[in-house]
């Protein structure tokens, strides 16, 4: 299951290499341009990627493996299969959003159909003390939102942002 994996990812923005098991396929050794965070036999960290305090991630189908990152303070990265981030975020809903308390960009979503709608779905605390849920297109390319295509979908006051 590609979202568990890539779960992991978000939460600790590293990957677990595991040694070689009977019927992985793998050699056990990083990727390319991985840097070896822990060495030793058995399990070892990898450094993958740096964020700034992801808290969310969904893999684009038909992109090979593009990685869709929320961070916290409410930029929304592409990451591409090979591992490398774009320098320009997405979406940056940093003017929108406060990270007071449990607050922030909290999460993101790609449409059911998003090969065809090009739709993602954010969920984030904002600034005037409501929980908002919002829906972007993305550009073609996927690496951008589509001027003046966000829709909020959905407003809740919320007084504090401690669950």
């Amino acid at each position: 299951m590609r979202r568990r994996r890539g779960s992991a990812l978000a939460l600790a923005c590293v990957t677990l290499v595991v040694a070689p098991l009977g019927g992985c396929g793998g050699d056990g050794e990083p990727a390319a341009g991985a840097e070896a965070v822990a060495e030793g036999s058995g399990p070892r960290l990898v450094k993958v990627v740096t964020l700034d305090e992801p808290s969310f991630l969904a893999e684009a189908p038909g992109t090979g493996g593009a990685l869709y990152v929320a961070e916290r303070g409410g930029r929304v990265r592409l990451v591409r299969p090979n591992g490398v981030v774009e320098r320009r975020p997405v979406l940056d809903l940093s003017g929108e959003i406060t990270t007071e308390g449990e607050g922030g960009l909290l999460s993101l979503a790609l449409d059911p159909d998003f090969e065809r709608s090009r739709l993602m779905y954010v969920y984030y605390a904002g600034r005037d003390r409501r929980i908002v849920i919002a829906s972007y297109r993305l550009t073609p390319d996927g690496e951008a939102v589509e001027e003046g295509s966000g829709r909020e979908m959905v407003s809740i006051p919320h007084p504090n942002f401690v669950h």
